[in-house]
């Protein structure tokens, strides 16, 4: 049978033409099935509705291996048999297997259901993969790979992997992977997108991308996963977009322990939703200050730990996020130069619930908080804000007034800096003044109201002392 397009002329080769196949599951039919496929150089092999028991399959470059649709073709593991594909001693290009159900149950312990071993442009589509030995569906060493709308269900270890490196220009899309015991999709990689899928019950991390480089993780829907929702380890200009992770430890989780001091990671994370963590909604670390991170329009709801938490991370933005009812709304520790603005951080819980909309651990500096809505937490900030961080036209923080800290006139011509953490108008009155000076240039003024921003000086220059009031944005 030929399958006829408006450009080229198919081949079909129907596994019944080429040996004994059995559709009720009970009499090996490995030798047809792999008669076909070599007859078929650059042809599809169709496999016809029924059950089948089948070993291992040799395939080659330019196979289209296509049943005729999930649970309608069903391929169960020959007894004691490895993956459906032997691919492990040659490389593969253009392949397709789609429209299947393969049944791992009977596989020999560690094995995966289907795997390709170095090969591009291979595909997986419209499979279902269940109870394989190891992992679900693996393309190890990969160009241009695809898994799409395939349903991966109770692998022993992880659902869908990348495995080895690299893998570049790879897809896993609109898959569900259900119960799997390792990772629900482990995606590193270079310039992959794994996008539209649905992850649920995996025995550790939902998705995982430690290891990659420029890789899109999109529109997931990942649910009680055991370890994080979304795990990208120690990765690269990373763009973490529109995912749901609901149950997990950390919803989103970065550490990029092993970077030098300094290093740009580039990567953004952005417009997720995280709920009912069991530890933060979005945790960032390193050890050595990574830079360059965007946190922005996320929503973080009921978290055990906390919102926000950001560790040994520097020049790092985090904007227009909404935290609701977690004990810290962000907690920082060795933090420094971020830009927070815009956030609101929200507690309806009442009663004895507490609410801190900044948590301080040790060595965090020259922070800002810009336009974040403070006004429905219980409390602002604890743990100590460091002299050097600056709040300004937060709602519920700002503005300060006189209670903010009201330093001592210094001696003549000694400056005195901000460290109130908010920028402050300075009333001086009184005594011999003849120099009024902010952040060393004169202002021609002797007395009245000085502008003094946070983290700037003012220089009295007198013979008799005045008196001063600091009032607080």
């Amino acid at each position: 049978m030929v399958v006829v397009t408006d450009t080229v002329v198919i081949p079909e080769f129907d596994v019944r033409r080429y040996g004994m196949v059995d559709p009720t599951g009970v009499i090996d039919s490995t030798a047809a099935f792999q008669a076909a496929i070599t007859a078929a150089a650059l042809g599809t092999v169709v496999v016809p509705p029924g059950t089948f028991v089948c070993g291992s399959l040799t395939p080659h470059s330019g196979l289209r291996f296509m049943g005729s649709g999930k649970g309608i073709t069903i391929i169960k593991a020959l007894a004691g048999a490895h993956t459906l594909f032997d691919t492990s001693t040659f490389y593969l290009t253009d392949v397709e297997v789609c429209d299947l159900t393969y049944d791992g149950t009977n596989q020999t312990a560690g094995q995966p259901g289907i795997e390709f071993v170095l090969g591009s442009r291979i595909a997986v589509r419209r499979c279902r993969i269940i109870k394989t030995t190891a992992v679900g569906l693996e393309f190890y060493i990969g160009t241009e790979c695809v898994a799409e709308d395939n349903d991966i269900e109770s692998a022993v270890s992880d659902g869908i992997r990348l495995g080895g490196s690299p893998n570049t220009n790879c897809r896993i899309i609109n898959n569900k992977v259900l119960n799997s015991g390792g990772i629900g999709i482990n995606g590193q990689g270079t310039g992959t997108i794994v996008s539209g899928n649905t992850v649920a019950g995996s025995g550790t991390i939902g998705i995982a991308m430690s290891g990659s480089v420029s890789n899109t993780v999109a529109d997931n829907v990942v649910t009680t996963s055991a370890d994080n929702g979304i795990d990208i380890g120690q990765s690269f200009h990373m763009t973490v977009i529109g995912n749901t992770v609901n149950g997990a430890l950390s919803g989103l989780d970065m550490d990029m322990a092993g970077a030098a001091a300094g290093t740009y990671c580039g990567n953004s994370f952005v417009a997720n939703t995280l709920l009912a963590c069991t530890d933060a909604g979005i945790t960032l670390t390193s050890n050595n200050g990574v830079v360059g991170c965007v946190v922005q329009g996320n929503t973080i709801d009921t978290p055990t730990s906390g919102g926000i938490w950001l560790t040994n991370i520097g020049r790092t933005v985090v904007n227009g996020n909404v935290v609701y009812n977690s004990p810290n709304g962000v907690a920082l520790t060795g933090a420094s130069h971020l830009t927070v603005s815009e956030n609101e951080f929200l507690d309806d819980r009442g009663g004895s619930s507490v609410l801190v909309a900044v948590h301080y651990n040790s060595g965090c500096s020259y922070n800002t908080f810009t336009g974040n809505d403070f006004s429905l937490v219980h409390a602002i900030t604890s743990g100590g804000i460091p002299a050097t961080d600056i709040y300004r036209g937060n709602p519920g923080y700002n503005p300060v007034g006189h209670a903010v800290a009201q330093p001592v006139v210094p001696s003549t011509t000694v400056a005195a800096t901000n460290t109130t953490n908010v920028d402050c108008t300075v009333f001086v009155n009184g005594g011999t003044v003849t120099v009024v000076a902010i952040g060393g240039s004169t202002t021609g003024q002797v007395a009245g109201a000085f502008r003094v921003p946070a983290g700037q000086t003012i220089t009295l220059t007198y013979s008799i002392a005045p008196t001063w009031q600091w009032f607080g944005d």
